[in-house]
């Protein structure tokens, strides 16, 4: 029952998330690469008193912020990263409805059963390697067009955090493609093939072939 609720409620909220981002125009939630960044303490301040340690390299990467009038391009991406994820957790919900169906110990060792674990292997592997880089470009592209300014000038001395950033922006940030992925969903998904190849062995081991030996003997 709980595998069915499951199976139901991914489905629903893959629609429900997957009809947000592409027909309504509401803000979206989304991580951008960033090239470094770390904030500098403007001229004009004098410091008194404050920290006892210094950032002397690196900053900020990525920003998780909520961006609104994002292009059809981010759209797309964003939708295949949900979708993929959405499908992915049907499947393996699938998977623990054949294994919790099964009428007793021996029930698992069926090829419904094993067929249905070997997808929901291969979906963790695929899926997951699939919906990283989709919400990836998406971050990518939404980060250019939000951070990319091509025409400004200013009406006083421009501060060395907008001279410094490359391309320089008035807002001392600027964006970068970046491409992120872990590689945890293959583990996941090798261990999730293993235990359906001990299915399938144990399949073998429920033939009617192997019971008429066991008789036999």
């Amino acid at each position: 029952m709980l595998s069915f609720i499951h199976i139901v409620g991914a489905t629903l909220v893959t629609l429900v998330i997957i009809v947000s981002v592409v027909l309504l125009d509401r803000p979206q939630q989304i991580e951008l690469p960033v090239v470094s960044f770390w904030p500098q303490i403007p001229e004009q301040i004098t410091v008194s008193e404050g920290p006892t340690a210094e950032v002397v390299e690196g900053g900020f990467t990525h920003a998780e912020v909520l961006v609104s009038g994002l292009g059809n391009g981010v759209k797309f991406w964003l939708a295949v990263g949900h979708l993929t994820r959405g499908t992915t957790a049907v499947l393996i919900g699938l998977a623990v409805l054949h294994l919790a169906s099964s009428p007793d110990r021996t029930g698992v060792f069926r090829p419904a059963v094993s067929r249905a674990v070997t997808v929901a292997g291969v979906a963790i592997m695929v899926g997951g390697i699939v919906w990283q880089v989709a919400f990836s470009i998406a971050g990518s592209i939404a980060s250019q067009e939000t951070l990319r300014y091509t025409s400004w000038r200013s009406e006083g001395e421009v501060p060395p955090t907008v001279t410094e950033s490359f391309p320089p922006s008035p807002l001392g940030i600027a964006p970068t493609p970046d491409i992120t992925v872990e590689f945890w969903p293959v583990f996941v998904g090798v261990a999730v093939l293993a235990v359906a190849a001990t299915l399938r062995y144990g399949e073998k081991g429920q033939s009617p072939g192997a019971v008429l030996n066991a008789a036999g003997r």
